[in-house]
């Protein structure tokens, strides 16, 4: 039953992760474009975790930390990296250096640890920079031309939702700053008339996608927003559980740890809209076929949303 769970997980998410690094200039063939905006900081943590199974997802690391960093924000993966297991914590601390030393990326100097880790091969680095001009890659897009930071995220979000109205807490979901780093910024925004403001409390922004569509020069609707980071930070955890000793067996132990894990990271299915098994409905060891149910919910909201 897991080892079944985790080749469905593990399948699903790297097709989503090559479908994410070929619309950003990377060197892969994806027979799948990716359709929603990438979220570059959670597309690193989830090759990092996928790098055992994948061994060509660090020669795209490796190049993206000496060509593409400049692009990430390193707070944003600070915030975001403590939702994934400790390896993978590890792992990014040896993106981290190569951003910082091949990269020569500055700001990665604090997150830089004392290895690079495996060598990348030589023939699948690049010797250009990300593709910012896919529809997808919009967030890459906004931050080359606005600086790295919260605004071009903000932007892309409320871009990414086609126009509807977003709270300070619904954007902070997205984005992952706090409510009053994003509620200042999105006042200026709105100051600025960038984005739109209601005078109401509480306060909530919206875009005109059409006028930004004008602004941006382009034809194309923009990609809708998806929450990749709690789904991928689950994947993360889900297959490093998987792989311990107590769950060769189905037991109530099994079972409670499947609830808790499930429970841990519920956002990844609340904020993505997929339906999920009532636990209250599910006693004892019963709660594995639930677990399974929803894993799978997963997996399928990953073929539709690449």
């Amino acid at each position: 039953m897991f080892a079944s769970i985790a080749d469905s997980l593990r399948e699903s998410a790297k097709k989503v992760v090559w479908s994410q690094w070929q619309a950003v200039g990377a060197m892969v063939a994806s027979p799948r474009k990716a359709r929603a905006i990438v979220d570059p900081e959670a597309l690193v943590l989830l090759s990092l975790a996928l790098r055992d199974y994948e061994r060509r997802l660090w020669d795209i690391l490796a190049w993206w930390g000496a060509e593409g960093s400049f692009v990430l924000s390193v707070q944003r993966v600070r915030n975001l990296a403590g939702n994934y297991p400790e390896p993978v914590q590890q792992r990014l601390s040896e993106f981290a250096r190569l951003a910082f030393e091949t990269g020569g990326d500055f700001r990665w100097k604090s997150l830089a640890g004392a290895s690079q880790g495996p060598e990348a091969r030589v023939e699948n680095k690049r010797k250009t920079g990300p593709e910012v001009m896919e529809p997808s890659a919009l967030i890459l897009r906004l931050r080359l031309g606005l600086g790295v930071g919260i605004k071009a995220d903000i932007l892309s979000y409320l871009l990414g939702i086609g126009g509807a109205w977003a709270s300070v807490k619904d954007i902070s979901a997205a984005i992952c700053y706090s409510n009053r780093a994003i509620r200042r910024a999105a006042e200026e925004m709105a100051a600025a008339r960038l984005i739109n403001s209601k005078a109401e409390t509480p306060a909530e922004y919206h875009v005109f996608p059409k006028t930004w569509a004008q602004i941006l020069e382009t034809r194309e609707a923009f990609p809708r927003w998806r929450f990749w980071h709690p789904a991928f930070a689950f994947v993360a955890r889900c297959l490093q559980w998987i792989e311990e000793d107590i769950l060769k067996e189905a037991s109530y132990v099994t079972s409670s740890r499947a609830r808790d894990l499930l429970e841990l990271h519920r956002s990844a299915f609340t904020w993505n809209q997929i339906a999920v098994p009532d636990p209250g409905e599910h006693r004892g060891i019963d709660y594995l076929d639930a677990f399974n149910t929803a894993v799978m919910r997963l997996v399928g909201w990953f073929e539709e949303s690449i």
